[in-house]
């Protein structure tokens, strides 16, 4: 993920998807194995790159703290 700003400082835009539930990407993993041959496993998203040990969930809390710091930041609700 990054978060890069423009020259005024106006403007933010923020790369990734924060907005993912914890299995998203393993659902889609799974979908895409049944299509086509050449899907890799996703890298550093299941434990110990296995995905019959789930998904890693380590984005969950920066997600949010991004999220609340944003909205503090743009509608200032402190």
């Amino acid at each position: 993920m990054s978060v890069v700003r423009s020259r005024s400082r106006r403007e933010f835009f923020i790369t990734g998807h924060l907005e993912y539930a914890p299995d998203t990407l393993d659902t889609e993993y799974h979908r895409d194995l049944g299509k086509r041959d050449d899907v890799e496993v996703p890298k550093y998203y299941y434990r110990e790159d296995d995905p019959s040990k789930g998904p890693l969930v380590t984005w969950r809390a920066h997600a949010n703290l991004l999220f609340t710091n944003w909205l503090s930041w743009v509608v200032d609700i402190e």
